[in-house]
């Protein structure tokens, strides 16, 4: 006899039989690189206009890849809190970029609040637990790890050791030698393994090789100095080391997404970017490269 399994889950400890283990079906690779140049324009545009439209558009992307997350655990048989979670994630980089790490845990509190204030005065409780760790599960993977791109930006409003403001201008330059470094993982990697790749280390993505991960480290590492030359608050050994950190956390960022969609049996977290799937299938590696980024820089570049 098979334990009866609580309404609203999923049943089974494995995907469910539409994840398909075989290779996904081929990208337009046209339509893929046209998206591509225009996030890529989009977010060139934001970082010159300054630090509260890199912010917003922050806070859309990580609004959207929030809604993709919840939509794919309802259909998981989960039932997440989802507006609650949405304006959770919003109100993380939002609040990070203008107060830094003391206004965190405020944001969380209140998240929290919200939703045992949703059930005890709500009519139903049923699965309470449940749905409120899924719906906090949500909101820290994509938006307490989103948030430290406000983190980083807010970098520029702290005074240094010498008690001067360091100007906003630096907080952005960090941020896009970040997003430098996980692109530029992203695309050396992919086109190093699918060329030279023969050594697989890890079941979550078979596909995966070690000639990609080191090509897209190595990458990394070259972009931040290329980019770093210019715009960057770092010296030589600053760059290498801050590519070095950002190029190892990448994988872990597309991996750990990767682990989620196989658990979840999907191949793409959505379908809104033609050629690249969702938004947070986009920009899985950023939510991991973003706090390495930050707690780099604060090594790098002490605080006062």
């Amino acid at each position: 006899d098979r334990t009866p399994q609580p309404a609203g889950a999923p049943t089974g400890s494995g995907p469910p039989a539409t994840a398909g283990d075989g290779p996904p079906p081929p990208r337009n690779i046209p339509v893929a690189i046209g998206v591509g140049v225009g996030i890529a324009l989009l977010g060139v545009v934001c970082f010159i206009v300054g630090q509260w439209t890199v912010t917003l558009l922050a806070a859309a992307i990580l609004f959207v890849a929030a809604g993709e997350f919840f939509a794919n655990t309802q259909r998981l048989g989960f039932k997440p809190i989802t507006p609650v979670g949405l304006v959770a994630v919003v109100c993380l980089v939002v609040a990070a970029s203008a107060k830094g790490e003391p206004a965190l845990p405020l944001v969380l509190f209140l998240m929290l609040l919200v939703l045992f204030v949703w059930y005890i005065v709500g009519a139903s409780r049923a699965h309470a637990v449940r749905t409120m760790a899924i719906t906090v599960f949500g909101v820290a993977y994509v938006g307490l790890l989103g948030s430290f791109a406000g983190l980083i930006l807010h970098i520029g409003d702290v005074p240094n050791q010498a008690g001067e403001p360091t100007g906003t201008a630096q907080g952005v330059s960090i941020l896009l030698l970040a997003v430098v470094a996980a692109v530029a993982y992203d695309a050396a990697g992919l086109f190093l393994g699918s060329k030279f790749g023969r050594t697989t280390f890890t079941s979550v993505s078979p596909n995966k090789t070690l000639e990609g991960l080191f090509g897209g480290v190595a990458a990394a590492v070259i972009a931040v100095i290329v980019v770093g030359a210019v715009f960057g608050p770092f010296n030589l050994a600053g760059d290498v080391a801050f590519g070095l950190m950002c190029g190892f956390a990448a994988p872990i960022g597309d991996l750990a997404e990767s682990l989620i969609k196989r658990d979840m049996g999907v191949k793409d977290m959505g379908d809104l970017l033609p050629g690249h799937g969702g938004v947070l299938d986009r920009f899985d590696a950023l939510l991991f490269v973003l706090p390495v980024a930050y707690y780099t820089t604060r090594v790098l570049l002490p605080l006062g």
